[in-house]
């Protein structure tokens, strides 16, 4: 592909409709806003935690959640709630400073209402599901051999049975995707289902990172790239330093909330809109969605892609990415700014 200079003008469209990488979010001053000058208002931490440190006020916003699609009147309100008259005015009164609005035609969760109750129907607050380590029945992308999962603590765990997979520390030996997962996921899904909708979910949450948005709380994101300087490894390919086998991961945070997310630094570049071009104009695009998946079916693209160091201060990264004969490179910086494609 010929070479281009992201520090340049942006070229015009191709024909395909492709926009820039957009990673260089204006906040702060360059936007025009003063801070000083947004009213954040709403409660501190622990006032909202003890507005809620109440039964009764519980079951008054599970009330109006069952009844959202409009406003409840206090009278069915009350009569949804088993408690005397005086209590559940005293308890409506609190969860209204924050978690419940009163319109004309009755009372409706705020959206922090709403926040409240979505979080129990995760189960993430709720529900504590274990599964054993279960085969899936389906080779591993790494190498060929058995994959299991296993679920404990709000967390997915796959890994190989047979090779290193690609992390260690606290993770079993084999290990390639750990990462949290809602209990709610578990629902109506068995094995392999379990582990596409963990794979879906991870990645959805991961785009929006790319684009500087937490998918948690909407604060912004922090990217930065952490390179293994003594990458040292073992017969199994696992670094001694930094236990893991490859030298070079990426870390997305946020700044308000402190949900992140890692991943290897080559998986970002593939949501890069220059790689899904290239690969839909040389196959249907499902293909690239396969090509983001860590199942033996992919292994062969995931096996092509390649990362160089092209500069060390500061850290540059460039990702080579072939498909069908040809391939397209992409340099990023270490907070995983384009810098170059060709």
């Amino acid at each position: 592909m010929p070479e281009r200079d992201e520090s340049e003008s942006p070229p015009e469209s191709s024909g395909r409709g492709v926009p820039e990488w957009k990673t260089d979010w204006k906040t702060g001053d360059e936007t025009g806003i003063d801070r000083s000058e947004v009213d954040h208002g709403g409660v501190s931490p622990p006032e909202a935690f003890s507005m809620l440190a109440n039964e009764t006020r519980i079951e008054i916003l599970q009330a109006l959640w069952e009844r959202r699609d409009e406003p409840v009147a206090f009278s069915e309100l009350h009569a949804d709630v088993d408690v005397d008259r005086g209590n559940f005015n005293y308890h409506l009164s609190k969860l209204a400073e924050h978690f419940v609005r009163q319109t004309g035609e009755g009372y409706e969760l705020r959206e922090a209402g709403k926040a409240v109750i979505r979080a129990v129907l995760a189960g993430t607050i709720t529900h504590d599901p274990r599964i054993e380590p279960t085969d899936l029945g389906v080779p591993c992308p790494l190498c060929g051999g058995a994959i299991e999962f296993s679920y404990a603590d709000e967390f997915i765990t796959v890994r190989c049975t047979s090779c290193a997979g690609v992390m260690g520390g606290d993770v079993p030996r084999g290990t390639f995707m750990h990462h949290t997962f809602p209990p709610a996921g578990l629902q109506g899904r068995h094995g392999i289902e379990v582990l596409e909708a963990a794979r879906v979910h991870y990645e959805t949450d991961l785009a929006t990172m790319l684009q500087g948005v937490c998918p948690e709380c909407g604060g912004t994101v922090d990217r930065s790239m952490h390179a293994c300087e003594e990458h040292e490894t073992d017969t199994d390919g696992m670094c001694t330093a930094c236990g893991s086998v490859p030298d070079i991961w990426v870390e997305h945070v946020c700044a308000n909330c402190s949900y992140s997310r890692w991943c290897v630094v080559w998986l970002p570049i593939l949501f890069h809109p220059a790689v899904i071009a290239f690969v839909y104009e040389r196959q249907p695009f499902e293909s690239f969605l396969e090509l983001r998946r860590l199942f033996w079916v992919d292994s062969g693209y995931i096996d092509g892609i390649e990362r160089s160091v092209v500069s060390e201060a500061p850290l540059e990264v460039e990702v080579r990415v072939p498909f069908d004969g040809d391939e397209i490179r992409v340099t990023v910086d270490e907070e995983m700014r384009t810098k170059n494609v060709r």
